[in-house]
C-alpha cells in the first residue's frame, strides 16, 4: 500500500515539475514579456505547445508511477489516473474562461490528455517490463 501511494505521488510530482517548467518556458518564449504590467494575449502556438507538454508530462508521470509501483500491478497507474482526473476535473470546473484566456474546450482537452497519457505511460512501462529489461543488441534488432 505504501509503495502504491509513493508511486502515485512520485508520478504526480514528475508531472507537476514538467508542467511548471514547460509553462514557464512557454510563457517566456511564446508569449514574451509583460506589456504594460499585463500578460500578453494567449496565442494558438502557446496553447499547442502547452497541450504537447501535457502529453509528455502525463506519459512520464504514468511511466514513473508504473515503474515504482508493484510489478504486475496496474493499481498505482489507475490510482494516478484517478487522482489526475479529480485534480484536473476540479480545476476545469472552477476555472471559467476569462477575456483573452484559453478557450473553454482547452481545459477539457488538457483533462483528457492527462488521464489518457498517464494510462498510456503506465502501459508502456509495463510493456517494457514484460519484454524484459535486457537491452537488445544491433544483431537482435
Amino acid at each position: 500500500m505504501l509503495r502504491t501511494i509513493l508511486a502515485i505521488l512520485s508520478g504526480f510530482g514528475v508531472m507537476l515539475v514538467l508542467v511548471i517548467v514547460s509553462t514557464l518556458v512557454g510563457v517566456v518564449v511564446l508569449l514574451g514579456p509583460l506589456q504594460g504590467g499585463r500578460r500578453p494575449p494567449i496565442t494558438q502556438e502557446y496553447l499547442l505547445a502547452n497541450l504537447g507538454s501535457a502529453v509528455v508530462a502525463a506519459l512520464m508521470g504514468g511511466w514513473i508511477c508504473s515503474r515504482i509501483g508493484r510489478p504486475r500491478s496496474v493499481g498505482a497507474t489507475w490510482g494516478l489516473a484517478a487522482f489526475v482526473l479529480v485534480m484536473s476535473g476540479i480545476t476545469t470546473v472552477i476555472d471559467e474562461p476569462v477575456g483573452d484566456g484559453p478557450p473553454a474546450w482547452y481545459a477539457y482537452a488538457v483533462l483528457a490528455i492527462r488521464v489518457v497519457g498517464v494510462l498510456i505511460g503506465g502501459f508502456l512501462e509495463r510493456l517494457r517490463r514484460s519484454a524484459g529489461s535486457k537491452p537488445k543488441t544491433l544483431e537482435e534488432v
